[in-house]
């Protein structure tokens, strides 16, 4: 089992779990709550079983306390609140190996360029939260930070269908190329970004037109 093996069973449970909220999401209050011939008795109180489980484990991988007191510990008894929690705990899975690797690259005058590296080893590609984190930490800008990758040797694109953010517009869209390959000539947004160019209204400097 590589890093990368471990990176592409947490997106799937991301993008698994996301999917089971959905489903969850359509059904009456009653159907969700009902009893049923499961374990844990009811829905809601499964997908808190798999949220309780997530944490020990995690809280075991990284010796800190998870807090969690028996198996069928009820977290939240909102549905909506549990759905943030979930959300929330998945992105803390996703983003671990960036952490990590943020955590322990030593202070060095090619810092950056190696967490990079080790980013994109990690991944397969650079995701853009994971750029995020590492803009936040050398303080700099979505803009530089992957600029500085274009500019790396074997630095490699995304794979089909994750795409690559790249800041356009203020904006971020996502294509299936490298930060350094050939420009498709649309992208599409990211489907958390619910914004239309259309919508879109750029400043112009004094003076121009």
């Amino acid at each position: 089992m590589t890093p990368a093996n471990l990176v592409t069973l947490a997106a799937y449970n991301k993008w698994a779990n996301r999917r089971l909220y959905e489903a969850c999401g359509r059904l009456s209050d009653e159907d969700y709550r009902a009893l049923r011939p499961a374990f844990f008795g009811s829905i809601h109180a499964t997908l808190n079983h798999i949220l309780v489980g997530d944490r020990v484990w995690l809280g075991r991988l990284e010796r800190q306390p998870s807090g969690i007191q028996a198996l069928d510990q009820i977290l939240y008894d909102d549905f909506a609140a549990l759905h943030a929690a979930r959300t929330a705990e998945d992105e803390r899975i996703d983003l671990e190996p960036v952490r990590r690797i943020i955590r322990d690259t030593s202070e060095s005058a090619d810092r950056l360029t190696r967490v990079l590296y080790a980013a994109n080893d990690a991944y397969g590609y650079l995701p853009w939260a994971a750029a995020e984190m590492i803009a936040a930490e050398f303080g700099k800008t979505m803009t530089d930070l992957y600029t500085t990758a274009s500019l790396l040797a074997n630095f490699r694109g995304a794979p089909e269908g994750k795409g690559t953010a790249i800041p356009r517009g203020g904006r971020k869209f996502t294509g299936n190329l490298g930060v350094a390959g050939v420009w498709p000539e649309a992208s599409p947004p990211p489907a958390h970004d619910d914004l239309h160019e259309h919508e879109v209204h750029y400043a112009l400097r004094a003076g121009t037109s």
